[in-house]
């Protein structure tokens, strides 16, 4: 695995920022420790699901709208989750009804649609699926009634603190943290005039990569199989 020395080491020679005072070491330490988040963001997208982690929720009584919910801290019951859009991959709650527990997978839903949701009042006392959405640092989930949630979620890449330390990026993809840092250090030289076409780039080159990652790991899979058969 690429280390953080390694990492920079290339960056400094493609960026050609050897000995440059606006590129000390700290910042581009920082500046690699984004690209990482960035590249991790967009294989999580893809779906790499090498990150994933679970942890238990804890739910308060919330209010949304004059209407009842539940409501989660992410900032502390997910402390490392990976700040993305798609970084909950799904919520498993359960609803103790009498003497029995009822158990379901919560559906992700844009925050208008939670509210419409909470607002049927012709829901009630008729319990639907399960639903949730963010509101900030804020998970809220419907139907009120909900006693437990355990969210399966993407955590974000450990930072690169020492000069030793390893990236969690598969080695295949490491490439892009360098590109994306040196795209940002030509950027701010004014060597690129489009900033939306150059991410655009950099985006396809990561999903054509992940194309090809997937082909090689299927091959290697049967590769493995043939090899057992045998």
């Amino acid at each position: 695995m690429s280390t953080l020395v390694q990492i920079r080491d290339e960056i400094v020679i493609r960026a050609d920022v050897k000995s440059d005072p606006n590129y000390p070491k700290p910042w581009l330490n920082r500046m690699i420790n984004d690209a990482q988040l960035y590249v991790q963001g967009r294989l999580a997208h893809l779906g790499i699901h090498k990150w994933l982690k679970t942890d238990s929720l804890t739910l308060s009584s919330g209010t949304y709208a004059d209407k009842s919910d539940k409501t989660s801290d992410l900032t502390t019951d997910c402390p490392s989750m990976l700040e993305s859009p798609d970084a909950i991959k799904r919520i498993a709650t359960s609803i103790g009804i009498g003497t029995s527990t009822d158990k379901g997978i919560a559906k992700a839903v844009d925050i208008d649609v939670y509210l419409e949701h909470i607002r049927n009042t012709f829901l009630t006392p008729t319990l639907s699926e399960p639903i949730f959405t963010r509101d900030g640092a804020i998970l809220r989930i419907s139907p009120s009634t909900v006693d437990t949630a355990v969210a399966t979620y993407y955590k974000q890449v450990a930072t690169l603190s020492s000069d030793a330390t390893e990236s969690e990026i598969p080695e295949h993809f490491v490439l892009f943290v360098i590109n994306k840092v040196v795209m940002d250090i030509k950027l701010m030289k004014g060597m690129l005039n489009d900033k939306q076409e150059a991410m655009r780039q950099l985006n396809e080159d990561i999903a054509k990569a992940y194309e090809s990652f997937k082909i090689a790991e299927s091959e290697e899979s049967k590769f493995e199989q043939s090899m057992v058969l045998q």
